[in-house]
């Protein structure tokens, strides 16, 4: 659409509506046939544009040089050639059981994005994260889980551990790898093959 630029935080099964629910318009500055900006049962985005900035790309700040930007957001605008930054220190992460991070190889929490983590999880929350290309993504994970739980130790759990049998047993860990996977493996003279975690 027209206008309506939208930072959202996706959370599995929620519904985003668009173009059922927008704070855009049409092209030709009419309004979208049978849309609102609000309704119930759809998310309202966390922060949006009217007029747009037509955004580029977005980046977490995590560097020393300015300690008060750790954890905004920076988001590069292409209609104003402009760099526009955002904090996002939400509270709505509490209203929600279970997390799901993909591309935590890539992870580089600040620490005000750690403490909100810790907080998160010391709380009761369940943190599930996804897709580690190699041993380097591997420790990049790692270093920002220490600045989450800086007095703990990640261990691996048991098959017959209870947490892996609450509601299905789940009595293999295979791991599929994808191409990116592949190429990390080959570069270092490993076979890449379809394998099971011990």
């Amino acid at each position: 659409p027209q206008g309506g630029d939208e930072l959202n935080l996706i959370e599995p099964g929620r519904n985003y509506g668009w173009p059922v629910v927008t704070y855009g318009e049409e092209y030709s500055g009419e309004p979208i046939e049978g849309s609102v900006t609000q309704r119930e049962g759809y998310e309202q985005p966390v922060y949006y544009w009217d007029p747009v900035i037509a955004p580029s790309g977005a980046q977490f700040y995590s560097g020393d040089a300015f300690p008060e930007w750790q954890g905004s957001l920076f988001i590069g605008g292409l209609k104003d050639g402009r760099l526009v930054r955002l904090t996002l220190e939400d509270d709505r992460v509490f209203d929600y059981p279970w997390l799901y991070a993909v591309e935590v190889g890539h992870w580089e929490l600040s620490e005000a994005e750690a403490r909100r983590l810790r907080e998160y999880l010391d709380r009761g929350g369940f943190l599930m994260v996804d897709d580690f290309w190699g041993e380097y993504e591997w420790s990049v994970f790692m270093e920002s889980l220490r600045r989450v739980f800086p007095d703990k130790q990640v261990v691996d759990l048991p098959e017959n551990h209870e947490l892996l049998h609450v509601l299905y047993d789940l009595d293999q860990r295979t791991q599929i790898p994808g191409s990116a996977a592949c190429a990390t493996r080959r570069r270092t003279g490993a076979a890449c093959s379809t394998t099971t975690a011990g």
